[in-house]
């Protein structure tokens, strides 16, 4: 019976984990969506939704897939793949899929701009959908008006993304 009852919890942990992933690519499709419906952008700025709403759709693509081989999950059989990713650019990517949405509050985001690229190990699908969640969880805990700031760091022989914000916390 506790078995079940951990599955179940499982089971549950795993759908809202990924019911909150699929909302920060939709929110980018759906706010880049209407400036484009409304008009008046600048045709770097046009270029600019059109690569975040292709981005935030593949990455959801992705994300259907996960759900899909949700008894992967429960079952502890889901593989991360290993294969090297430029975390500056994970990093890059998350900021401009989430960047309307700060725009809308008000925030700034700030990030320290890499002279070169940070090579890791690791699931690029599971880096973005880590990436989005800290700046999506920054944005949506900061006042408006407020500053994001993300970067990547070096150290040790590893890399890590640091998030901060100076809202009320999650």
């Amino acid at each position: 019976y506790r078995m079940a009852q951990d599955g179940n919890r499982i089971k549950d942990h795993s759908l809202a984990t990924l019911s909150h992933e699929l909302r920060t690519p939709l929110t980018a499709i759906l706010g880049w969506s209407r400036m484009l419906t409304l008009g008046g952008l600048d045709r770097e700025t046009m270029q600019t939704a059109y690569g975040t709403i292709e981005r935030a759709a593949r990455n959801q693509a992705a994300l259907i897939d996960d759900l899909l081989d949700l008894s992967k999950v429960v079952t502890g059989k889901l593989t991360l793949r290993s294969e090297p990713v430029d975390l500056s650019a994970i990093v890059e990517g998350a900021l401009e899929t989430v960047g309307l949405a700060a725009r809308s509050k008000g925030l700034l985001l700030h990030t320290t701009a890499q002279a070169d690229r940070t090579i890791v190990t690791g699931d690029a699908t599971r880096l973005k959908q880590i990436a989005w969640n800290l700046l999506s969880n920054a944005i949506k805990f900061s006042n408006a008006g407020g500053r994001v700031f993300v970067d990547v760091e070096r150290r040790n022989g590893s890399a890590q993304i640091i998030v901060r914000d100076e809202g009320r916390g999650i």
